[in-house]
């Protein structure tokens, strides 16, 4: 399959047309980026509560900025330390399994816990 800019954008046939259409170009590369950059902060905001875990990389380097990558793993080690000590209440913890948010390791191990 072979990339054909006309399959995502008429040509334009004027001038006007063609800057209409560099103009939305723009400001659909600008909304990307707005957007992405709010969820980034998102992410790093949940980072700084993890702590100084979310900072370092594997190889032990100390980064000014949150490994993104890592957050998945720490926010399921979070809820599993509090699961396994009892502070993650009935209640939230059957919410999490019903929307599909543990694997079925995770998803057995919550089902002992909430019946054991």
């Amino acid at each position: 399959m072979t990339f054909n800019p006309n399959d995502y954008a008429p040509t334009p046939t004027t001038i006007e047309e063609a800057i209409q259409q560099r103009n939305n170009w723009i400001e659909s590369a600008a909304l990307f980026s707005r957007n992405e950059e709010f969820y980034r902060g998102i992410l790093d905001k949940i980072a700084r509560e993890i702590g100084v875990e979310a900072f370092i990389a594997d190889d032990g380097t100390v980064n000014e900025s949150p490994i993104r990558l890592k957050l998945p793993e720490l926010v399921k080690k979070i809820f599993k330390r509090a699961l396994s000590r009892g502070e993650l209440t009935l209640k939230y913890a059957e919410r999490l399994k019903a929307l599909g948010h543990w694997n079925q390791e995770d998803a057995t191990t919550l089902e002992e816990k909430l019946n054991g």
